[in-house]
C-alpha cells in the first residue's frame, strides 16, 4: 500500500523542512531521521566528545519538533502535544538537575528538600504518561485521508498507491 520511502530520502527531508509546521508527514519521515540522529550523537559522544554530541542535540531541537508537529498532523492531532513534550521534557531536566545539586548545598529551597522531591517525582510521573502517550501517537497509522492540517504525509502515500494501482 505505502510507497517505498528512502532512509535518506526521509533524512533529507528532515533537514528541508527544517522550519516547515505545516503539513503531515509520514511515520518513516518521523522514526527514520530520529534513529539517525541518536546513531550520530553516539558516534560524535565516542569519536569526538560529550560536547559535540550536546551541540548537535541542540542543532537538531527545532528540527526534531517540526517533524514530531507533522507527525501528529498526520494522525489529526495538534502541534500543542509537541510543544508540551518537549518543554516538559526539558523542565523535568532542570528540576531533576537542581534536585541533584541539594545534597551538595549549592541549592536550598526555603520549603526544604522534599517539595523539591515531589515536584520532581510529580513531573517525572506526568512525563511518563505524557511520553506513552505521545509514543502511541507517533506509531499510530496517519490518516489516509486529507484531514484538517492537509492532504500529505499518509494521505499522499495513499493516493500515490491508488493510482499506481490503476
Amino acid at each position: 500500500m505505502n510507497q517505498p520511502q528512502s532512509i535518506l530520502t526521509c533524512y533529507q527531508l528532515f533537514w528541508t523542512r527544517l522550519f516547515d509546521f505545516k503539513g503531515r508527514s509520514t511515520r518513516k519521515e518521523f522514526w527514520h531521521p530520529l534513529w539517525m540522529n541518536a546513531v550520530i550523537m553516539v558516534l560524535l559522544s565516542f569519536i569526538i566528545s560529550e560536547r559535540a554530541s550536546y551541540i548537535f542535540s541542540f542543532l537538531i531541537f527545532i528540527p526534531n519538533l517540526t517533524v514530531m508537529t507533522r507527525r501528529l498532523h498526520d494522525v489529526n492531532r495538534s502541534m500543542f502535544l509537541a510543544i508540551v513534550f518537549n518543554l516538559s521534557s526539558y523542565i523535568t531536566l532542570v528540576l531533576f538537575f537542581l534536585l541533584l545539586l541539594v545534597p551538595t548545598g549549592v541549592v536550598t529551597h526555603p520549603f526544604g528538600e522534599s517539595l523539591l522531591v515531589i515536584t520532581v517525582f510529580t513531573g517525572g510521573i506526568a512525563l511518563v504518561f505524557l511520553l506513552f502517550y505521545t509514543l502511541f501517537a507517533m506509531i499510530m497509522k496517519g490518516n489516509s485521508e486529507p484531514n484538517h492540517y492537509g492532504d500529505g504525509g499518509t494521505a499522499a502515500l495513499t493516493q500515490t498507491s491508488k493510482t499506481i494501482e490503476t
